[in-house]
């Protein structure tokens, strides 16, 4: 049904979604710091797996609370959220580093064929 199939869509991409909503009004309405983690190509972190091509963002607000964003790349300097931790205490040795976005692109979905529905 359609509504499962709606359902299922959010299950996967809300994280996405989330982590979308979360880096604009980090970029734009929040003040805080930025931080990367230095050397973490190829390593492995805590019990994470090996990461390859993956980066992880971590925000931190004045109020004590940090997030964190893995990102993998897609492209380009092309990236795209993966995941969202709250107070994430595994992802150490960070550096301060300057975000801010540069271009905007809107990824369109390959158009569907409308299903004619009988009258």
């Amino acid at each position: 049904s359609l509504n499962k199939a709606d359902n299922g869509w959010f299950n996967e991409n809300k994280f996405k979604i989330v982590v979308t909503l979360l880096l604009y009004q980090m970029l734009h309405v929040m003040e805080c710091k930025f931080y990367t983690t230095d050397d973490i190509l190829n390593i492995r972190v805590g019990r994470r797996f090996k990461r390859d091509h993956i980066y992880f963002v971590v925000f931190k607000l004045s109020n004590g609370v940090s997030y964190t964003v893995e990102l993998s790349h897609e492209k380009g300097n092309q990236y795209f959220p993966r995941s969202l931790k709250i107070n994430d205490t595994s992802v150490t040795d960070c550096r301060e580093i300057e975000l801010r976005l540069i271009n905007k692109i809107r990824f369109k979905p390959a158009k569907v064929r409308k299903v004619k529905w009988p009258s």
